[in-house]
């Protein structure tokens, strides 16, 4: 259904005001735009409307990108100073997860710069699309990796399985910087990464903000690293997402107080319904297969074979968990 600037004004506002409150997961960010699109002049609404459209493209990315629309594209480029056109284009870039923070603010700095005879040319230079995948729901540590090294190393997509971005509480980021520094060979990239987890351990886990602050360069700067090297970058990219989704189906039992039998060594399969993940089947150490879902009241850890394991995936979710966990 289309919902342009031929529907009446007070329709469109209101629809883009329930958007952006149901995609905004920031109670500031939310009444700051709820404000901003109450506030816009009949007049111009139609033509703001691309930016929000590019803003909620992505459900993984929308609160994110609303998030940089009120506090960087409206405070520093509010209507008149970028065309429209270039205010939707940068928000599309932090929808597809192609730049952090600071790369991103120093983009727009420079379009503000520009004379508006330039405009076009650092437009078409600046904000062409990405031929790369979309970042969007990859999780930080892996999205700065891949950031940092060229796109033909990558590993293949879709990362962490298809499924929402792992979850792996702010304990398991010092657990990470260590298994990852067992996969490196090289001693001084390995120091990184262990010097990584001592930084992880004595963080703040009482501020969920800083969980990952110090592992998140340092990954970064192996891959580059070992990308310049010319050996081993991709398969150390795979190792990191391998690892953020063990450590998801790790936290998972922590969080649902369950007890593994043996050791997690690697997650196979993670179910979703709708954003969520709400089934895990994990392989432990001695070879036996663990499943983590509801059944059917209460969150359940199931061990055994890997058919018995499978034969007890609820229906809904048999034939993706059958062939995520064969393929594997």
């Amino acid at each position: 259904m289309s919902h342009g600037s031929d529907r009446p004004i007070d329709v469109l506002r209101s629809y883009w005001a329930k958007r952006v409150a149901a995609a905004c997961e920031y109670g500031d960010t939310r009444q700051q735009l709820l404000t901003w699109i109450e506030d816009i002049p009949a007049a111009s609404l139609p033509s703001e409307v691309p930016m929000l459209r590019a803003a909620v493209a992505d459900a993984r990315t929308a609160s994110t990108a609303l998030d940089y629309l009120a506090h960087h594209v409206l405070n520093r480029a509010p209507e008149g100073r970028l065309p429209v056109r270039i205010r939707a284009k940068l928000i599309g870039k932090i929808a597809r997860a192609e730049l952090t923070e600071a790369p991103f603010l120093a983009l727009l700095e420079q379009l503000l710069a520009a004379d508006e005879d330039a405009l076009p040319g650092l437009e078409s230079e600046l904000l062409a699309p990405s031929e790369a995948p979309s970042l969007a729901g990859v999780h930080s540590v892996l999205a700065h990796a891949l950031r940092a090294v060229p796109h033909a190393l990558w590993p293949t997509p879709p990362y962490h399985g298809g499924a929402a971005r792992p979850e792996i509480g702010a304990r398991n980021y010092e657990v990470a910087a260590r298994s990852l520094a067992a996969v490196v060979q090289d001693p001084e990239l390995r120091a990184r990464l262990l010097s990584a987890a001592d930084k992880e351990r004595t963080a703040d886990t009482r501020r969920p903000d800083v969980a990952g602050a110090s592992l998140r360069p340092h990954v970064k700067a192996v891959a580059r690293a070992l990308a310049e090297r010319e050996t081993g970058c991709t398969e150390f990219l795979t190792a990191v997402d391998d690892e953020l989704q063990r450590l998801d189906t790790v936290h998972a039992l922590s969080r649902y107080r369950k007890q593994a039998s043996a050791p997690i060594v690697r997650t196979l399969w993670r179910g979703m319904m709708g954003k969520r993940v709400v089934a895990w089947i994990a392989e432990l150490s001695d070879g036996v297969h663990g499943l983590l879902c509801r059944l059917p009241f209460h969150y359940q850890w199931i061990e055994g074979s890997r058919d018995d394991v499978l034969a007890t995936v609820p229906g809904n979710h048999f034939e993706e968990a059958v062939g995520a966990v064969l393929d594997g």
